[in-house]
């Protein structure tokens, strides 16, 4: 069974994104879905389906394209991991290597909010 997360507009959270995110489908980071469909069952048994071939997957992978399923930008994994709007990498960096330097990051927001947490605590 494949270990893909789908998100939708309306979700709270995501999977953790890796440096191989776009590189490889399962395990490195949750995938966008904004075509209708709001569960993420649905989806699953549509990948599934498609991935199983035959006539149930010529079906299913039709169905797979009207979900509009897509990966996410590096903007926009950026902003999930809370970096600050200004932001920038070097003008250098490719699509590929930002995935990467994103994918070995950790996020901004967490960290700030457990450096706080400790240095409030009287030592």
């Amino acid at each position: 069974m494949a270990v893909v997360d789908f998100v939708f507009p309306h979700s709270r959270g995501s999977t953790c994104f890796t440096k191989g995110y776009t590189q490889y489908l399962e395990g490195t980071g949750s995938m966008l879905c904004y075509g209708g469909v709001t569960d993420k069952a649905d989806v699953k048994k549509l990948v599934e389906a498609a991935a199983g071939g035959g006539e149930a997957a010529d079906g299913a992978a039709d169905r797979l394209e009207a979900l509009r399923v897509r990966y996410f930008s590096p903007d926009e994994v950026r902003q999930l991991l809370c970096f600050p709007e200004g932001f920038r990498f070097h003008g250098a960096a490719t699509t590929r290597q930002q995935y990467r330097l994103l994918g070995n990051s950790v996020s901004v927001g967490v960290v700030t909010e457990i450096l706080a947490h400790l240095l409030a605590r009287p030592l």
